[in-house]
């Protein structure tokens, strides 16, 4: 009777070992595979990648040709400067408008300003 009962706890480890075993196996084809799918997924972006790195140059290309075509590529002309006050100074260009100045009177902290508007 012993015998049948160790024969049979063998029998249930050696069931428990192989399906044990099996689910081992599964797990590695399942992480093997999540790495595949994971390389796959990187090289489908790498190349997306490179399409949109083409379009961007080609972008930058269509720019640039139209600055030239409109007169946008010549250089900024140079800010006009003048004098708003005696202790106010400004500058005009396309972009920017620019006020700087300051105050210094006798017995009082000196002080000085910078406005600049787009």
């Amino acid at each position: 009777m012993e015998l049948i009962i160790i024969g049979l706890l063998i029998i249930i480890v050696l069931i428990l070992w192989l399906r044990n075993k099996k689910l081992g196996d599964a797990t590695k084809r399942l992480n093997q595979d999540l790495e595949d799918y994971k390389q796959s997924q990187y090289w489908k972006q790498s190349q997306n990648l490179d399409k949109v790195n083409c379009e961007i140059v080609r972008l930058e290309e269509k720019v640039t040709d139209l600055r030239v075509h409109i007169g946008l590529d010549k250089e900024d002309p140079k800010p006009i400067q003048f004098k708003i006050n005696d202790s106010e100074n400004g500058s005009l260009s396309p972009e920017v408008l620019q006020i700087d100045g300051g105050s210094y009177v006798d017995g009082m902290p000196d002080y000085e300003w910078f406005f600049s508007v787009a």
